[in-house]
């Protein structure tokens, strides 16, 4: 049963940091912990009632009756494409389009609209320049309602010029980050409206939060 006014932890079995990164990039693990469903409902919630996030005061179940949203969801190849697909079931009833940068990856999420971008890293700038104009013209022609990126670079952009077209954005970083934040999360928390980790030893007051994993 859940009390008004509170939040439900649920309890997520967790293996050894190595061993769950490993897991990730071999696509072993197919469950998705239900505090993660929790949080997207939340933020589809708050979007619907156009109030801002206040983390999180309540557990709210999606109801498919709130109006239909568009998802933008984003990630690189890779342990963060594996890490979203596990939450496409929270996406039930509402419009999702996919930016990633593997064109191997359309045929897992046909028949949603499916769109390929470079990935980028510091290193190679004019590269990051041009994922970040390509995502920026994506994000300015799709008008999400909500953003959600698992990274890296191209979830970053995405988290960026989604604030610009009024969408509620969520970043979660990448559970093989263990030991610390990816850079790509750091920079994207600061913007987010729901920033968050997947290990409880590096949450922080000020963000990011601690909400459960996705694997």
């Amino acid at each position: 049963m859940v009390c008004p006014g509170r939040a439900t932890r649920v309890p997520v079995k967790r293996l050894p940091a190595h061993e769950r990164s490993s897991r990730i990039y071999q696509g072993q693990d197919n469950s998705m912990s239900s505090s993660s469903q929790s949080l997207l409902d939340r933020e589809f919630h708050d979007r619907s009632s156009g109030s801002d996030i206040d983390m999180p005061q309540e557990n709210i179940s999606l109801d498919t009756s709130l109006s239909r949203k568009r998802i933008l969801a984003v990630a690189s190849g890779g342990g963060h494409w594996v890490q979203l697909m596990r939450l496409i079931p929270a996406f039930n009833g509402h419009e999702v389009v996919y930016i990633t940068t593997h064109g191997g990856y359309r045929s897992q999420v046909e028949p949603a609209r499916f769109f390929l971008v470079r990935d980028a890293n510091r290193w190679i700038k004019f590269r990051m320049l041009l994922t970040a104009i390509h995502v920026g013209l994506l994000v300015l022609y799709l008008k999400p309602d909500v953003v959600i990126s698992t990274g890296a670079a191209p979830g970053y952009f995405a988290i960026r010029f989604g604030r610009w077209v009024g969408a509620k954005t969520i970043w979660i970083d990448s559970i093989a980050n263990a030991e610390k934040l990816s850079m790509s999360g750091e920079l994207a928390g600061k913007h987010a409206h729901l920033w968050l980790t997947q290990w409880p030893h590096l949450a922080k007051e000020s963000g990011p939060q601690y909400m459960g994993a996705v694997l």
